[in-house]
C-alpha cells in the first residue's frame, strides 16, 4: 500500500502555492454578495463587478491574523474542545438525506432522527463535538428547519456544536439562539461556541448564502471551516495538482474575507 503513496516535495508545494496565487491575482474569485465586495474595496483589494483579485501580500497579511489555536465552548464547560496546532476533534458526518434502519430499509430522514443523533453524540465517549445536519429532516419546513436543528443541538447535547451556515439569516438565527443559551451576544463575541462549514462554489466562486454566513459568523467571533469540495474533472481540473491549487485559492480567499471582517476571527 505504501508504495502507492507519493509525498509532495517542497518543489511541489511551491508550484501549488504559486498557481493558487496566480489564480487569485489574475483570474480572481467571484463573491456573490454586495457587502463582501464593499469589505474588499475598503481593504484596498482590486474588484471588477463581483470578481475579487487578491495579491499574495494581502492573503499573507490576512492568514497571519487568523489564530493558530482556539477553544470552542460547550454548554458543559468540561466538554470544551481545542482546535488547532496539534489538537483535533472528532465530529459526526454531515448532510445525509437518508436513514437506513436496523432492518436495512432506506427512507428519508426526519426530525426525530436528527434528535436521536444529538442524543447519541451527547452520550458518546468517542465523538468530541456535536455536528450540524447529521441528517436532513424531510418533515420540517426548509425555511425554518435550521432553528429546529440548533434547538436540538443545544437541548439534547451539552458538547460544543457546529452552527447554522445555511444563509445570512440562518447564521444570524444561530447566533441569536447561542446568545440566549450562553447569556448574551457579549458573552460569545470572543468565545466561540460553534464551528460552521462554509463551502465555496467551485470553480472560483462563493454563493451569496455562504458569503453572508461567513460575514455574520466572523463578525460575531464564531469559528468557520472554509472548505472547497471540488469534483476533479467536473467542477475543477482533472489533475491532482490542479485541484490542490484551485482548492488552495478558494480556501485562502474565504479566510482572507473572514479576517477583513474581524481580525482574529477563528
Amino acid at each position: 500500500m505504501y508504495d502507492r503513496m507519493q509525498e509532495l516535495t517542497q518543489e511541489d508545494f511551491t508550484r501549488v502555492h504559486d498557481s493558487a496565487m496566480d489564480l487569485l491575482k489574475n483570474t480572481g474569485i467571484v463573491f456573490n454578495d454586495d457587502e463582501a465586495i464593499d469589505i474588499f474595496k475598503k481593504n484596498g483589494v482590486k474588484t471588477e463587478g463581483k470578481t475579487v483579485f487578491l495579491t499574495e501580500a494581502q492573503v499573507k497579511n490576512a492568514v497571519e491574523k487568523a489564530p493558530t489555536k482556539f477553544t470552542v465552548t460547550g454548554r458543559n464547560p468540561a466538554k470544551n474542545v481545542t482546535i488547532g496546532e496539534d489538537d483535533f476533534v472528532f465530529v459526526p458526518g454531515y448532510g445525509a438525506p437518508y436513514i437506513i434502519d436496523a432492518d436495512g430499509v432506506q427512507r428519508e430522514a426526519v426530525m426525530e432522527d436528527y434528535d436521536t443523533f444529538c442524543k447519541l453524540i451527547h452520550t458518546s465517549k468517542y465523538i468530541d463535538m456535536n455536528g450540524w445536519m447529521m441528517v436532513e429532516p424531510s418533515d420540517m419546513p426548509p425555511e425554518t428547519v435550521h432553528m429546529d436543528m440548533m434547538l436540538s443541538n443545544f437541548l439534547l447535547c451539552d458538547k460544543p456544536c457546529m452552527g447554522s451556515p445555511v444563509s445570512r439569516q440562518g447564521a444570524k438565527d444561530g447566533i441569536e439562539m447561542a446568545s440566549i443559551v450562553f447569556g448574551g451576544k457579549d458573552k460569545i463575541m470572543d468565545t466561540p461556541v460553534s464551528v460552521s462549514l462554509i463551502n465555496s462554489l467551485s470553480p472560483l466562486q462563493f454563493s451569496d448564502e455562504m458569503v453572508g454566513s461567513l460575514i455574520e459568523l466572523a463578525r460575531h467571533g464564531q469559528a468557520c471551516v472554509v472548505a472547497s469540495l471540488i469534483m476533479a474533472g467536473a467542477s475543477g481540473p482533472v489533475t491532482l495538482g490542479g485541484v490542490a491549487a484551485l482548492q488552495n485559492a478558494e480556501i485562502l480567499a474565504g479566510i482572507t474575507l473572514a479576517q477583513m471582517v474581524r481580525e482574529g476571527a477563528p
